[in-house]
């Protein structure tokens, strides 16, 4: 479903995968090796996701939120607010809150680092060459209550030469806090052996919760949003610089 969905309660249990991108509901519960996402961004609709709860989102240890590799595509890059830019880059990852890796030890640039720290909406940018990485898509929660044992990830995807970058997740919390999952929007990896490949900088994460609230005092979540690797042991390819991680 590529519109908007506005219902009591959502209880996805044993869903292979379920496509929104609006979804507005009192509770929503995944369980048993679930999956929400996205559809795929293409050169003409960037797509994000919004999952807005007045009540509890939980998601258990078996389940996902995930949109690896839904951002941008191989040599594209983000326009802010006008959208997206063919840049090419050769073998140099794709950029978004860390730089990708450059090609020749940094000698051939990925596109400048972008977006916002505290309230990041931009996908990740592809990995260049025609065997770069896509970058990772776009997710932001409002929720009252938040239960998440499981894992939200929007991370860039590997590429043969070039890394795609790590993608977004803003959450905004009001209620209780808890669980012990993991919110990533690492970069992808440059995984061909030989030489000159850059792999995808970290993407953006922000997570904002009210500490005054009961219980809330300790949050035990795993925040992601690291840079790609390479599988080589090249000195002219870059891994990717690390995105960020903000927290209030």
């Amino acid at each position: 479903n590529n519109g908007t969905m506005t219902v009591q309660d959502v209880l996805l249990d044993n869903t292979g995968q379920f496509l929104a991108l609006t979804l507005n509901t009192n509770n929503f519960t995944a369980t048993t090796s679930s999956l929400l996402t996205h559809e795929f961004t293409n050169t003409s609709t960037i797509y994000r996701q919004l999952l807005t709860s007045t009540g509890t989102i939980s998601i258990d240890a078996t389940s996902t939120i995930q949109a690896d590799g839904r951002g941008l595509l191989t040599g594209w890059t983000s326009n802010g607010s006008s959208g997206q830019t063919f840049w090419a880059g050769d073998r140099s990852g794709g950029s978004h809150g860390g730089r990708g890796g450059g090609q020749d030890n940094g000698l051939d640039g990925s596109p400048s680092p972008y977006g916002s720290i505290p309230q990041p909406t931009e996908p990740g940018s592809g990995g260049g060459s025609n065997s770069g990485g896509r970058g990772g898509g776009v997710l932001k929660i409002i929720a009252n209550n938040f239960t998440h044992n499981g894992v939200i990830s929007m991370r860039g995807v590997s590429g043969t030469y070039a890394g795609g970058a790590g993608g977004s997740i803003w959450i905004i919390t009001t209620g209780t806090v808890s669980g012990s999952g993991t919110i990533r929007t690492n970069g992808g990896n440059s995984v061909w052996t030989g030489n000159q490949n850059g792999a995808g900088g970290g993407g953006r994460v922000s997570f904002a919760y009210n500490s005054s609230v009961s219980g809330n005092s300790s949050v035990n979540l795993v925040f992601q949003a690291f840079g790609g690797i390479m599988s080589g042991n090249d000195i002219q390819a870059e891994r990717g610089g690390a995105g960020t991680v903000y927290i209030e």
